[in-house]
């Protein structure tokens, strides 16, 4: 809502779209931007916050996502300093769109494994004078939180994960660096924008990129749709 319908906000960005992200400058961003901003801020400083507090939680990748989480706060920090708010506000929406359905998919997966847990734990127990692992669950509830839907829910989101940040993000970097040079002279907060987008953002999302595939090839043999990041025990549901 932030941007749509601004004549610099394209998926991808065609050359008009590029142009117009990067002049007139400086650019005088509205309220609602701004709002936007703040809210970014605050959600990338208490992600951070949340790696770091919860340190005792084993993941391959937890240095990867505190890198992603600084380099994301500094990106909307130059980008504000140096009135770049239409190249921040529009990384900003990239990763929004494609995070909406990995935390979808997650939660389903996390109900799916509890309910499947509880009822194994129920057949082991089965006969022994355990309570029973609760009421039938009704067919919604079987057709909503099932594998099947798991699954549909990942393959939505790696479809969104290429597309927001191995396609339209690197159109805004090739706004950046082929076309602003040509447009208007850059200045110090321009060029660390350039090198935290195409070089470290870019570099994490091929990261995570090749741990969805190396996921996606294990569901394919048959094996479970499970974080792959995780090396915590199996928790009691």
């Amino acid at each position: 809502m932030v941007q749509r319908g601004e004549p610099w906000f394209g998926l991808p960005l065609s050359e008009a779209n590029r142009i117009n992200i990067l002049s007139p400058h400086p650019y005088n961003p509205g309220r609602w931007i701004l709002l936007y901003y703040q809210y970014g801020l605050g959600f990338y400083l208490s992600e951070c916050f949340s790696h770091l507090a919860n340190h005792d939680i084993k993941r391959s990748d937890f240095l990867e996502y505190v890198i992603h989480h600084i380099v994301t706060i500094a990106l909307i920090v130059f980008s504000h300093c140096s009135y770049e708010h239409r190249f921040g506000v529009y990384v900003l929406f990239i990763h929004d769109a494609s995070d909406i359905m990995l935390a979808v998919s997650k939660a389903l997966s996390y109900v799916v494994k509890a309910a499947e847990a509880r009822e194994q734990r129920a057949a082991r127990n089965g006969g022994k004078g355990a309570a029973p692992a609760g009421p039938p669950a009704c067919r919604l509830y079987r057709l909503v939180f099932s594998s099947t839907t798991v699954l549909l829910s990942f393959v939505v989101f790696v479809a969104l994960f290429v597309f927001f940040r191995l396609i339209c993000l690197p159109f805004l970097a090739l706004a950046s660096v082929g076309l602003a040079v040509k447009i208007r002279t850059f200045t110090v907060c321009t060029w660390v924008l350039v090198v935290l987008l195409q070089v470290v953002l870019q570099g994490l999302h091929l990261y995570w990129f090749a741990l969805i595939v190396k996921l996606a090839i294990r569901a394919l043999l048959g094996g479970p749709l499970d974080d792959i990041r995780s090396e915590d025990d199996e928790e009691d549901f």
